[in-house]
């Protein structure tokens, strides 16, 4: 079954914030657990959110530059090795380190995914349909928020380990849906005109 661009959005969007929600659970519930004190989380969130901001930034900058699925592939992938490093380091040093990576790399994944949904729409007979796309967005990123922050207890109840390697697949899972051997045209970097 091919999927269309737009709903391969609305579920990148989804998983995204689902696994990005399951990160942030686990790695407060463990820090927690060693004793770290309500300033030490509270630094975790920070560095998170902060870093989430800037990697937007950088990818609203770079994602007509450098391609769209190029950067929504690159964050799929950090956020892939920021999980699996989370799993095996306990330094808090680390963790901020990791959550920061983490954090920016998210925001690597939004700029390029709504720039990608949104692909053609300059005319004003499109506005209603764009309106339409960036609202089921928002409802598949909101609705992975949700379901990371609902789940993120039940699976640590089942294994310490359980939520970070669900977070992970789901990042897998926004590799697959970014995937295509061959870039559609609007996905390619813009080409800068030539004097």
């Amino acid at each position: 079954m091919q999927l269309s661009r737009s709903f391969r959005i609305y579920y990148l969007s989804g998983l995204t914030d689902f696994a990005y929600m399951l990160f942030i659970f686990v790695i407060t519930r463990r820090m927690a657990e060693s004793g770290a004190n309500p300033f030490q989380l509270g630094i975790v969130g920070a560095a998170s959110s902060l870093s989430y901001a800037l990697g937007c930034v950088v990818a609203g900058r770079l994602s007509g530059r450098w391609g769209r699925r190029r950067l929504i592939f690159l964050g799929a992938v950090l956020q892939i090795t920021g999980f699996v490093l989370a799993s095996l380091w306990q330094s808090r040093l680390v963790i901020y380190l990791l959550t920061t990576l983490v954090g920016s790399s998210a925001g690597l994944i939004y700029p390029p995914a709504i720039a990608w949904l949104t692909e053609g729409a300059h005319h004003s007979q499109q506005t209603s349909g764009t309106i339409r796309k960036l609202l089921i967005f928002c409802i598949a990123w909101n609705l992975g928020i949700i379901l990371g922050q609902t789940t993120g207890g039940w699976l640590f109840s089942l294994r310490r380990d359980l939520p970070m390697e669900v977070s992970a697949a789901a990042m897998v899972l926004v590799l697959i849906l970014t995937w295509r051997p061959a870039p559609e045209p609007a996905d390619e970097p813009e080409r800068q005109a030539q004097p």
